[in-house]
């Protein structure tokens, strides 16, 4: 794949950050050992959730328990993530790479046909 040599010189502990208990099946795989942990926002169970005016208090607390579970880095498992801009927030916060998952869909397309 595309991405299989960046991935093969990381080893930082990645957090998955979603609306769901588990992280989407193709993350897993492609992160491997390197998976740190999953987590969900509490009280979000649906994507209109995330426009919750307390939503993005609750996402930065589920990434902080991400981190204190040996994530270094995070990757946004649900598009309203990035609907609602929360990824420049937690990494502000958290001081940690915090990948979103449209911008990477779109990065990824475009290498693809680069390549």
């Amino acid at each position: 794949m595309i991405f299989t040599e960046c991935y093969t010189k990381q080893s930082t502990p990645v957090g998955i950050l979603g609306i769901t208990a588990d992280a989407p099946r193709p993350m897993q795989n492609i992160l491997g050992g390197h998976l740190a942990a999953v987590g969900k926002p509490r009280g979000v169970v649906t994507t209109l959730d995330l426009l919750d005016p307390t939503a993005k208090e609750r996402i930065l607390e589920a990434a902080r328990s991400l981190v204190e579970q040996g994530a270094r880095s995070l990757a946004l498992a649900c598009t309203g993530m990035s609907t609602t801009g929360v990824a420049p927030y937690l990494k502000a916060e958290l001081n940690i790479p915090v990948v979103d998952p449209v911008l990477a869909s779109g990065l990824m397309a475009l290498c693809a046909v680069s390549s």
